[in-house]
């Protein structure tokens, strides 16, 4: 149980907020800016999801809940077949390509000047918040 009187605890809580907002924002604009507009964050975790080749139904259920206006963009653009599973297709996997060390340097400039036990503390403590609130 947190000692902090329970009106910190608010104001601590509604900086957070306010803080991982923030975060969310520049993420998703940094995201924007480095895949030339082409692709939010969404679609870059499906098509890594499904970057390495067909994935079955099964295996695809729970991650693609809540993903179904991505994959059928990604399907529209020709990146991502629907046959005997999904499919990354070749145009696909270029576009996944041409991006993935923008993207790889876009991470690292986020988290620039911050050692990693920091940052083990910070995911620990946003791994912990996330839980708290699917209860």
């Amino acid at each position: 149980m947190s000692s902090a009187p329970p009106v910190a605890s608010a104001v601590a809580a509604a900086r957070l907020a306010r803080t991982v907002h923030r975060v969310d924002t520049l993420l998703d604009d940094r995201f924007r800016m480095v895949t030339h507009g082409g692709l939010t964050r969404r679609h870059w975790q499906l098509l890594t999801v499904l970057v390495d080749g067909v994935s079955d139904a099964e295996t695809t259920t729970g991650v693609l809940r809540g993903y179904e206006p991505e994959l059928a963009d990604l399907v529209r653009r020709g990146w991502v077949v629907e046959d005997a599973g999904l499919r990354v297709t070749v145009e696909g996997s270029a576009r996944y390509q041409e991006a993935i060390d923008e993207v790889v340097a876009s991470r690292e400039a986020a988290v620039d000047g911050i050692g990693a036990d920091e940052l083990a503390v910070a995911v620990d403590v946003l791994r912990r918040i996330a839980a708290n609130l699917e209860k």
